[in-house]
């Protein structure tokens, strides 16, 4: 009869060498599966932060974690929802897709991308990569117009601007253009009010003025206002017709007629 013993262990006890072997051949099959590498996967696009708005590119890239093993798919959720899947088997590239990001809400939304790689019987364990992108569809808004709409500047050189406000992204201090009468202007900026203001290096001249405001929030969003006042420094001239100067007269009521002109408005 064979002996199946193990005489010398290292701990000096006889082990039956069909159980040893078998050990030795769980450990070589749980290091195997605990080595297949992960997929690599990065998310080119959107990056991390950014500010979106409209139909935005998901771009990933993936790379070869083993020669003798491919990207078998590709998952990309949107809050913690499956948004796009597709099997790929292919060892390195990239994959794209489209985000219509109308769809969602304004706000902070999350991308993850997960990938898995061909393994024998299934995939391997998956990678995953995560950004955090504002969605941002609603354009900022001009409002606090100087001089207002329609209304009149008792100075030669009147303050010209508006408030700009944008709650979700915020304004894109560079993209601020001004322009007074159809000329660009230089206007200042405060970033904690909103306020977009300029006062004319010279008078105005007393008449109808345009100004005009763009402005755009950090995702792109963009918006225009444009809106018409007018200079009136002169004070109306008064021109009395009756009674004439001087005259007498012994009527305990009397009749004053005259006429005002006034520049830039209708003759009263």
């Amino acid at each position: 009869m064979k002996n199946f013993f193990k005489k010398d262990n290292f701990y000096g006890a006889k082990v039956p060498f069909p159980l040893l072997f078998l050990s030795f051949l769980i450990l070589a099959t749980f290091l195997a599966a605990s080595s297949v590498p992960a997929a690599m996967v990065t998310i080119n696009q959107p990056s991390d932060g950014a500010r979106v708005r409209g139909t935005v590119t998901i771009e990933l890239k993936f790379g070869r974690p083993h020669v003798e093993r491919m990207v078998r798919r590709f998952e990309v959720s949107l809050d913690g929802e499956i948004y796009d899947a597709v099997e790929v088997g292919e060892y390195t590239g990239t994959y794209t897709s489209s985000w219509d990001t109308t769809g969602v809400s304004d706000g902070p939304h999350t991308l993850r991308a997960y990938a898995y790689t061909e393994a024998e019987g299934g995939t391997g364990k998956p990678s995953n990569e995560v950004v955090v992108v504002v969605v941002d569809n609603t354009p900022p808004e001009l409002e606090e117009l100087i001089p207002a709409e329609g209304s009149y500047a008792t100075s030669y050189r009147p303050t010209v601007g508006a408030t700009a406000t944008d709650s979700t992204s915020g304004i894109d201090s560079a993209s601020i253009v001004m322009k007074l009468d159809g000329s660009s202007v230089d206007p200042g900026y405060d970033s904690g009010t909103g306020r977009i203001s300029y006062q004319p290096g010279s008078s105005l001249s007393e008449t109808a003025h345009t100004a005009e405001i763009t402005v755009a929030d950090l995702a792109g969003n963009q918006t225009t206002v444009s809106w018409t006042f007018t200079v009136d420094v002169t004070p109306p001239a008064i021109t009395l017709t009756a009674p004439s100067d001087g005259d007498l007269t012994n009527q305990l009521t009397i009749t004053v007629s005259g006429s005002v002109d006034e520049i830039g408005r209708a003759h009263v």
